[in-house]
């Protein structure tokens, strides 16, 4: 901005001089100067903001105690209320259990918020089990921290509350048992997680047998007495868990991130009452298990398939008169099967005629045209799960969906019928 003419010379009149210092002055006291007095206050920085340096070198410290397996250095990081200390004790006994691959926690920029005398901020934590997850496993978590003075007088940040609750570690002691390929998650004095990681290791090297597909061989199963976890696993077939034994379900990297870390198997707290080594359970880990060994594949086949591959998997070895069917499956069959049960009815009233029909429709595959065909159907669909799902079916084996439910109601009809 201009505050005097251009042209102003010892010709100029002094009043008009004067009348331009006076205008300038009165420009410069109304825009203000920097340096001056007159500067407007500065902002009070967010107390939040500040804290984050701080916050992140608190979490590295956490990151280095869980890795060197220093549960002093770890419980140094945490305030002086004694039922989360105590918490907080059999937090770190859970994790040093694992087999860690990555083990760390990151506070999520930007994320401070102070409330009342805390500071509350996002803290992701990265785990990696190694041997079992293929990539690592992002999860993010509401920490509290409160500034502490030590008895020197120094000033720290300490953790004192967090609501952790992505796997069973967080949640109470466990107690982790790692077979040849089982990975058991149990309460903390569970004396029969020993014969059931067995009982998993079993049905793993099974599965393996079973299954010409590329996988671990390695499963982690959550197995404890409470059904606090298997009510947490989203995507439930049923509404109430108390209707499955157990469940297959997929491990993602991150909520961002839908990479495929793991396929986990969390068990009923009733097959842990069931006996060592008894064939129903056995059938039940075979069957889950598959689903561990189909991977992600499971989810890009037709839910009948998957399912009735899983069964099928399962009673491979038993003997006929083992090999339990539905009385729902039965009745369906001997009232007519015109088409093979829809991805929606593995749960509710119609699961128990779903899961007979699946299984005898692969039956009636294998019986036909022998299990590489089988194999050849769900890599097909697997490999364009949008196509048309008769005309896989036409291509594959040279009949449709109908002529295949049929089929499987056919031979339900015959052996148990």
């Amino acid at each position: 901005m201009s505050t005097a003419p251009a042209d102003l010379s010892p010709r100029t009149p002094w009043s008009a001089a004067l009348l331009a210092v006076l205008v300038l002055g009165i420009l410069l006291a109304t825009c203000g100067v920097p340096g001056r007095g007159d500067d407007p206050p500065r902002r009070t920085a967010d107390p939040a903001r500040v804290a984050e340096p701080a916050l992140t070198e608190l979490l590295g410290l956490r990151s280095r105690a869980l890795g060197g397996d220093d549960r002093e250095a770890w419980l140094a990081t945490v305030g002086e209320d004694a039922a989360y200390r105590e918490r907080q004790g059999w937090t770190f006994d859970n994790l040093v259990q694992l087999p860690r691959a990555v083990a760390r926690y990151e506070l999520v920029e930007g994320s401070a918020r102070t409330e009342g005398d805390e500071v509350v901020a996002d803290v992701r934590r990265v785990l990696q089990v190694a041997g079992w997850d293929a990539v690592p496993v992002t999860t993010v978590a509401a920490y509290h921290f409160r500034l502490t003075t030590a008895a020197d007088g120094t000033t720290a940040y300490r953790v004192v509350a967090d609501d952790e609750s992505a796997a069973p570690w967080d949640l109470a002691p466990v107690r982790i048992v790692v077979g040849e390929g089982a990975l058991l998650v149990t309460d903390a004095a569970d004396a029969r997680a020993d014969a059931l990681a067995d009982d998993v290791d079993r049905a793993i090297h099974d599965v393996a047998a079973e299954v010409p597909l590329p996988w671990s061989g390695r499963a982690m199963v959550y197995a404890l007495s409470a059904t606090d976890v298997l009510r947490a696993v989203e995507g439930l077939p049923v509404e109430d868990p108390e209707q499955l034994d157990g469940v297959a379900f997929t491990v993602t990297a991150g909520a961002d991130d839908r990479t495929v870390a793991a396929v986990r198997v969390v068990l009923h707290p009733r097959l842990l009452a069931t006996g060592a080594g008894s064939p129903s359970r056995a059938r039940l880990l075979r069957h889950e298990l598959t689903h561990v060994a189909l991977g992600d594949r499971d989810d890009r086949v037709p839910t009948w398939l998957s399912e009735g591959v899983a069964e099928l998997v399962s009673v491979r070895g038993m003997p006929m008169g083992e090999r339990a069917i539905s009385r729902a499956a039965i009745d369906a069959a001997e009232a007519g099967v015109a088409a093979l049960p829809g991805d929606g009815d593995f749960g509710g009233a119609r699961s128990g005629a779903s899961y007979g029909l699946a299984w005898w429709a692969c039956e009636h595959v294998v019986r036909t045209w022998g299990d590489a065909r089988l194999w050849s159907l769900l890599a097909t669909y697997a490999a364009a799960p949008e196509d048309d799902r008769d005309a896989v079916l036409r291509r594959v084996l040279g009949i449709d969906g109908a002529e295949l439910a049929a089929a499987a109601g056919g031979r339900i009809r015959t052996v148990f019928g």
